[in-house]
């Protein structure tokens, strides 16, 4: 791990959710339903839960160079569910804000299916308010899933922050892969910098991987939350 932007760190220090997460998984049939990423706001008002496949820009762009259009809508390049309850989301803020001296906006459960990868993807500080999160582990096979970081041949040299502006990852992007970092065994919470390219790494595993993720206040990148817990200001 780098002194300057790590990819992760993990926080053993921090108390068990003091609640069953379980509880709020999404049903497998909404999940079907999220496939088809129909985003009609008639049917998303009033619900209490809800599941849809990750719509960062990137994630639904044709796979293709110089791609502009979102004509190809293909679930299976991207193998990533954004999933709410807010009622848990309700119960994680106060249990964090108790916890830790920081503020969070959303909260999600991210999932990857079995036998699968989700899309490499970044997130913020230009397009989104999410440079970083904590990260529970909540469900899955620890034993052959990761949290995987990359570079590309075309993002080498950009900075970070810069990433979500130089456009999506091509398949051809792809071919030269530059694994950064792994979070392999994931056994406790760790924090995540989202602004570097990330995925969740299931192919090995024959059950979902699931991820309770809570977003850092935007103004708040990684390295303002190490230095928070390296000086042991960041528990209340």
């Amino acid at each position: 791990m780098r002194n300057e932007l790590p990819y992760y760190f993990e926080v053993p220090e921090m108390p068990k959710i003091p609640f069953d997460v379980s509880q709020y998984y999404i049903p497998d049939e909404d999940r079907l339903v999220a496939q088809e990423d129909k985003k009609n706001l008639d049917d998303i008002q009033g619900v209490k839960s809800r599941s849809q496949s990750a719509n960062w820009y990137q994630s639904y762009m044709n796979v293709e160079e110089n791609s502009r259009g979102q004509n190809k809508r293909d679930f299976k390049e991207v193998n990533l569910y954004e999933e709410v309850d807010f009622e848990l989301t309700k119960l994680m803020k106060e249990f964090l804000g108790d916890t830790l001296h920081l503020r969070f906006n959303s909260i999600l459960m991210l999932r990857t299916p079995a036998n699968c990868n989700s899309r490499w993807h970044c997130e913020g500080p230009v397009f989104h308010t999410r440079q970083c999160a904590l990260n529970f582990p909540v469900y899955g096979d620890a034993e052959v899933m990761e949290g995987q970081w990359a570079t590309f041949p075309r993002f080498k040299d950009i900075p970070a922050r810069e990433n979500e502006k130089m456009g999506f990852v091509t398949k051809t992007d792809m071919e030269n892969t530059e694994i950064l970092c792994k979070w392999d065994k994931p056994s406790m919470p760790a924090f995540y910098n989202t602004m570097i390219f990330h995925r969740g790494m299931n192919e090995h595993s024959n059950i979902d991987r699931v991820v309770l993720s809570c977003a850092v206040e935007d103004f708040s990148d990684i390295n303002v939350v190490h230095r928070k817990y390296s000086t042991g200001k960041l528990f209340k």
